[in-house]
Parts: structure tokens; sequence; C-alpha cells
């Protein structure tokens, strides 16, 4: 599963920054608002998902 979630990851990042950015330039103010924060909100969860997969990093000190 984490396999194909990572498959996917890039195009859903991807379609989500080209719907907010087609949902600013549509004729409705309420669709543009809704559609961007629906967009905005897939690139958190895509943001999270990431750090979640990332193997956590030993600090290193100077």
């Amino acid at each position: 599963m984490n396999n194909q979630l990572e498959q996917h990851m890039p195009k859903l990042e991807e379609l989500a920054v080209e719907v907010k950015d087609l949902a600013w330039d549509g004729d409705e103010a309420t669709l543009r608002e809704k559609a961007g924060r629906l967009a905005l909100s897939v690139l958190v969860l895509v943001k999270i998902l990431r750090t979640q997969q990332q193997p956590s990093e030993p600090q290193q000190t100077q």
C-alpha cells in the first residue's frame, strides 16, 4: 500500500495545485473559495503523509 501511495503522491499533489490555480481563476467566487480550500487541504495532507513516511533523522550538534 505504501508503494502505491508513493506512486500516486506526485500526481495527487500536481492535480491539487492545478485545481487550486483553476479555482482562483473561475467565475464564481464561492466555487473559487471552496475549491481553493479543498486543494490546500489536499496539499497539507500530502505534506503530512510525506513527513510520516520519512525516517526520523538524528539531530546533529555543532
